[in-house]
């Protein structure tokens, strides 16, 4: 989840509700109603991402919740990764680094810029595309 965030920057939120039904080809598109400014956020799929869903989609299937809608499932049957469980990884990952002082959000704000420049790039592939 982290890695999503610091490659595609979105908020912590997005990425723990996302759905498997928002990807289509090599595009996930977040709609609007789940977004903060409240307009759909169509992120590319390169291939780092490409590989984490791949691989959170056979967890999901095989792991507590077969089936689930979502990418990140949560410990009850049926949700989706919370900000509960946002705050028990955070903590987690302090312990292991052994850095604190930071939130998930001083990640996406790194990302800003390239996350521009991405959706230029899919907006222009879209353009091009012939299907």
């Amino acid at each position: 989840m982290i890695r999503l965030i610091i490659l595609w920057g979105c908020r912590n939120g997005e990425i723990g509700r996302l759905e498997r039904a928002w990807r289509e080809g090599r595009v996930v598109t977040i709609p609007g109603e789940f977004t903060k400014n409240g307009g759909a956020h169509a992120i590319p799929i390169l291939p780092m991402a490409r590989a984490i869903l791949d691989r959170q989609e056979k967890i999901g299937d095989n792991w507590r919740d077969k089936n689930t809608d979502y990418y990140f499932p949560g410990h009850i049957k049926g949700t989706h990764f919370n900000d509960g469980s946002w705050g028990k990884l955070k903590k987690e990952i302090d312990k292991r680094s052994g850095v604190t002082g930071w939130q998930v959000r001083d990640l996406r704000r790194t990302s800003d810029p390239c996350s521009r420049a991405s959706e230029q790039h899919v907006r222009s592939q879209r353009s091009c595309s012939t299907t």
